[in-house]
């Protein structure tokens, strides 16, 4: 009798052995994938803010400025954040703002409440309240001046020092396995920022005596860092002074022993002669709200500094 052979008895396990052939020869050199995780990132609303938070978080956190473009185009007051700027805030984990009503635009766009860090917090105790242009009327009590809340928060070191110590803990807390590293970084930061205020206080003497005029009024923690009283204009950067402001600024000299002129932007020559006919020298003090065009917030206020203590020597 003939036996049949079953074919299928041997297809299969030569079918799982060749199986196991290529699938055991995959190389074992070849390394195991690992997953990899994105930095954590904040957004911040002015470049002060932005540069402490950079010098803080070094590689450890991604640190973004994108209002840059907007504060370029539009200036501080009176604009709102385009929507690519407004998506960039969207997807940070955290997003410092300075407050004091610097975000004017704040209430116009949709962020997190729980990743908005208003870094004057800390200073509300602090805040210079300003007198607004226009006075309304209320009622028999008669008319009222309105009044705002100062922003350049970030002029005077003192108060800068502790906004960057709010940026440093919510860093820290976004990369609590590098704490160690932000805190020595907070303290470099700090001493720098200390040294600010003592090159400051060695100028203050000339500032203090009442000699000066601020062409904009956006130095009122310039003031408070130096104890100075500033007689303050409210004119625009544009230099496009219109005869009544002149005539508003001769008002203000008559009788004073004014020397200088804080102005915070660019000055075209014809205002400056504007400014030399009158005997008043001009002392660019930029606020760096926006990055200056060179250099950073350390050498900048430095340059500020140093144009102070040459006007006090003229």
């Amino acid at each position: 009798m003939t036996t049949m052979v079953k074919p299928v008895r041997f297809f299969l396990p030569l079918s799982l052995a060749l199986a196991c052939v290529w699938g055991c020869n995959k190389s074992p050199e070849q390394p195991a994938k690992t997953k990899t995780t994105s930095p954590p990132t904040v957004a911040v609303t002015n470049y002060p803010l932005s540069f402490f938070a950079e010098q803080v978080a070094g590689p450890w956190i991604d640190v973004t400025f994108p209002v840059e473009q907007d504060l370029s185009r539009h200036g501080i007051d009176g604009w709102q954040p385009s929507t690519a700027t407004v998506m960039a805030m969207q997807k940070s984990d955290k997003v410092f703002i300075n407050g004091g009503g610097f975000e004017a635009w704040l209430p116009m766009v949709t962020l997190s409440d729980s990743s908005v860090v208003d870094t004057s917090q800390s200073i509300t105790t602090e805040w210079v309240n300003v007198a607004q242009d226009v006075a309304h009327q209320h009622g028999p009590e008669g008319q009222k001046t309105e009044t705002k809340t100062a922003y350049s928060t970030w002029v005077n070191p003192e108060l800068a020092i502790r906004q960057a110590r709010v940026i440093t803990d919510n860093l820290t807390a976004l990369a609590p396995e590098k704490k160690a590293e932000m805190e020595a970084n907070f303290l470099t930061l700090e001493n720098q920022l200390k040294t600010l205020t003592e090159l400051l206080t060695k100028k203050s003497d000339f500032v203090r005596d009442g000699n000066l005029i601020a062409a904009q009024p956006v130095y009122q923690y310039l003031a408070q860092a130096t104890g100075a009283k500033f007689r303050n204009l409210n004119w625009p950067l544009t230099n496009e002074i219109s005869e009544s402001q002149w005539a508003q600024l001769d008002e203000m000299l008559k009788g004073q022993n004014t020397q200088g002129v804080l102005w915070s932007g660019s000055l075209d020559q014809k205002t400056a002669l504007q400014f030399e006919s009158r005997g008043l020298h001009v002392i660019r003090f930029d606020t760096l709200a926006s990055p200056a065009a060179e250099g950073d917030y350390f050498t900048e206020m430095k340059k500020n500094i140093g144009r102070l203590k040459a006007a006090a020597s003229n």
